[in-house]
């Protein structure tokens, strides 16, 4: 069926380079500005990895700027909502040993 292509985590994912992301609107449909932007990336007339990473990349940034919620989930949790940053040696012990940082409390709200 191919309204299972727009569940989340199934086939859809962010950043798609034709479709706006789930939280975002329609993500079932093509969208024709996706397109555009896809088209104008291309080198001498072609589409190639180069452009399709090009293309990426502004997907991605954009979804930092409208959806920054998979990328500030880390920052809220680790950083247990101070201020939306984390001091790199409470990550690394987060991220390497696998265990909350010494002085880490509960975020207000994930």
């Amino acid at each position: 069926n191919l309204d299972d292509l727009k569940e989340p985590n199934k086939v859809e994912h962010d950043v798609s380079l034709t479709r706006k992301d789930f939280y975002l609107g329609d993500n079932n449909k093509v969208d024709s500005e996706l397109v555009d932007l896809l088209l104008e990336q291309n080198i001498d007339g072609k589409i190639n990895e180069e452009a399709l990473s090009k293309l990426h990349w502004i997907r991605l940034n954009n979804s930092k700027k409208f959806y920054p919620g998979e990328s500030s989930l880390l920052l809220n949790f680790v950083g247990g909502n101070t201020n939306l940053e984390i001091d790199t040696e409470k990550l690394e012990v987060f991220l390497k040993n696998e265990r909350f940082p010494e002085g880490w409390k509960k975020p207000d709200k994930a």
